[in-house]
């Protein structure tokens, strides 16, 4: 067991590795290329978007890693099911209600709050994409919650990234 447990441990690290350094060379990418306000209005964005993020989930991302774990170490198969699907419905639901209102209220958010209009267009892109956001954080929980630990890695670590460039 602790073999598996080492295997994992150097998956994860180096997927952590990999995931900061695709965040670094896009940092670096836009800084270069677009300057450093720019940089800044992008963090800004996906600030707002990850935090919309997590609020999106409602808490079900840490919900459905403990049931998930709980009922597959009881082999319950039908309660894991029961528990992904509704967390991902419940999650799904909210993502498109907050990407919705961000979508809305996007022109009004970065005029009068961050005082960037010009990262309406970035806001409103970024609220299409929240639905997907709130379903992969679930989507993540409930394969650690599986214990499939190289599937959540290659998922938050590496295709996620990527989706970035997208």
């Amino acid at each position: 067991i602790l073999s598996k447990i080492g295997k994992n441990a150097r998956f994860r690290f180096a997927g952590i590795i990999v995931q900061n350094l695709f965040f670094l060379i896009t940092a670096l990418l836009i800084s270069r290329i677009l300057g450093a306000g720019s940089l800044g209005d992008f963090m800004l964005a996906i600030a707002v978007f990850q935090i919309l993020g997590y609020a999106s989930t409602l808490g079900m991302k840490y919900g459905t890693l403990r049931y998930v774990a709980y009922y597959n170490g009881q082999s319950d198969a039908h309660r894991v099911k029961g528990t992904i699907f509704s967390s991902m419905v419940v999650s799904l639901s909210m993502g498109v209600i907050l990407g919705g209102l961000l979508y809305i209220f996007a022109p009004w958010m970065t005029d009068r709050i961050f005082h960037v209009p010009a990262l309406s267009g970035s806001f409103r892109i970024l609220a299409l994409t929240l639905p997907v956001l709130a379903l992969s954080m679930v989507i993540i929980a409930s394969l650690q919650g599986l214990k499939a630990i190289k599937q959540k890695v290659w998922l938050e670590n590496y295709i996620q990234p990527l989706g970035m460039y997208a």
